[in-house]
């Protein structure tokens, strides 16, 4: 086996079938190492010469199957900011194609990682623009739990086993049409999706990779404008509760603090970020990263009937920026809000927020809450990968 177009050998010599019959020769070279293109060269035993070179180039690396409704789509199809690089492909249920220009989060998440790790990264895309995760999300494009001959779901099945190899990694981006109605709630989402990955994705599908089970990657769901809170909420809270119940399942990404372009789609800018963060999620699992997560709230303390002290947990970094002005809290007494004064970083583990009244009552705090909530001027850490502070609630203690 030898590198594409340079020949430099990258497996020796190796007796693939010792006795072939009638011109027929079948056989396996083990132990060929991540990485591309890669060719074959063909020789007799007898002569030594080379008989023949490969003309179909082919590599060794990862297929990643992208699975949900538009906003994963839109991955392949929104932003042309880069190029993809030469060994970054997509498979589209039939046949393979490079990405060319097209798809910001798809071309920054794959060259990255090819950056990183110097090996092919296929895509295997099957999202479906407006699916839905339940039978009651079904507004016309199909559901994910069904598993009749036609659904989107076999179709997936089928296109991995046309695609060949093993799954390394499975991305989700879905939520928005199981919100849209209200119809569904957090118990509900929850339930269908963990059952969704552990007993019809990890069941169906080869697992290509060295964890225990099929990794799966939940990005959390996008914002949207004229949405109700509530819902959608609901299913957000639902797929962290999956991230932190389901072994090998990762939270990929948060995308609240992300700009929209559109109802529910985000920007060219905001696709780049989120395909990023998700390959750091890829090279986290694979142990090339230490961090993946952006700092989460940690805890809420009354320190005097106006102010309140929220800790921060961190991460990847260390601190956080901006300094005042943070946008996106709420503070609720009794379930109602309690105007604020400010907000502002206390120290590099505290944010603190002074109240316009004193507190009376039981007080809970929570960060962009809701389908649209204020992501303006977002608490991002000082990561190199400048992650946000993840959405969340606590009570004041």
């Amino acid at each position: 086996m030898v590198r594409d177009r340079t020949h430099d050998e990258v497996v020796t010599w190796t007796v693939v079938d010792a006795s072939p019959q009638n011109g027929i020769y079948v056989g396996v070279i083990p132990d060929v190492p991540q990485g591309g293109w890669y060719n074959l060269q063909v020789r007799s035993a007898e002569n030594r010469e080379v008989m023949k070179n490969g003309t179909h180039r082919w590599g060794v690396g990862i297929l990643v199957a992208c699975l949900g409704q538009s906003n994963m789509k839109e991955w392949f199809y929104t932003g042309t900011d880069l190029r993809s690089h030469s060994l970054l492909q997509k498979f589209n249920g039939n046949s393979w194609s490079k990405l060319g220009r097209q798809g910001n989060a798809a071309i920054a998440f794959g060259n990255l990682i090819i950056k990183r790790l110097g090996i092919p990264v296929g895509f295997l895309d099957f999202s479906v623009n407006g699916s839905g995760l339940r039978k009651e999300a079904d507004w016309g494009t199909g559901y994910w739990e069904d598993t009749a001959r036609d659904s989107i779901y076999r179709h997936f099945v089928e296109g991995v086993s046309k695609a060949g190899g093993a799954v390394e990694f499975v991305v989700w981006i879905q939520g928005e049409a199981d919100a849209a109605r209200g119809t569904v709630t957090e118990e509900e989402y929850r339930m269908s999706l963990e059952g969704f990955i552990t007993s019809q994705v990890r069941v169906d599908i080869e697992n290509g990779s060295h964890r225990k089970h099929l990794p799966f990657l939940v990005v959390a769901m996008v914002k949207r404008p004229g949405g109700k809170d509530d819902p959608h909420q609901a299913v957000r809270n639902a797929q962290y509760r999956v991230v932190e119940k389901v072994p090998d399942c990762y939270l990929a990404a948060t995308t609240l603090d992300l700009k929209n372009q559109g109802r529910q789609h985000l920007s060219t800018r905001a696709y780049l970020k989120m395909g990023y963060r998700v390959a750091q999620t890829v090279l986290f699992i694979l142990g090339e990263e230490t961090y993946h997560r952006g700092p989460a709230i940690a805890g809420a303390k009354q320190i005097d009937p106006h102010t309140i002290d929220v800790s921060i947990e961190h991460r990847g970094g260390t601190d956080f920026t901006p300094v005042s002005g943070m946008t996106g809290w709420e503070v609720l007494a009794n379930e109602t809000s309690v105007p604020l004064t400010k907000v502002f970083r206390h120290d590099p583990e505290t944010i603190r927020i002074v109240l316009e009244r004193p507190l009376a009552q039981k007080t809970m705090i929570r960060y962009l809450y809701g389908a649209m909530p204020d992501a303006t001027h977002p608490a991002v850490d000082n990561s190199a990968m400048s992650l946000p502070l993840e959405e969340g609630q606590s009570e004041v203690n």
